[in-house]
């Protein structure tokens, strides 16, 4: 993955805008984990996770079929 900022940028940011972006990614990380719990209590049996004969990554029902 790329940096989404140089190192020059980053060296002459401000401390406000650090904070800003920091808070922004600290605040993005969090939704990202509880999108991860929410989906893994979703599945409770990962096994129960498997691709369907249309060959979509569904679970143990493809709507398809």
């Amino acid at each position: 993955m790329e940096p989404l900022f140089s190192k020059k940028q980053l060296q002459e940011m401000s401390i406000e805008n650090m904070i800003t972006l920091l808070t922004t990614m600290q605040a993005h990380q969090q939704k990202q984990e509880t999108k991860i719990q929410l989906l893994t209590e979703k599945v409770k049996d990962p096994a129960a996770v498997a691709k369907c004969a249309c060959k979509h990554a569904r679970l143990a029902r493809c709507s398809r079929e």
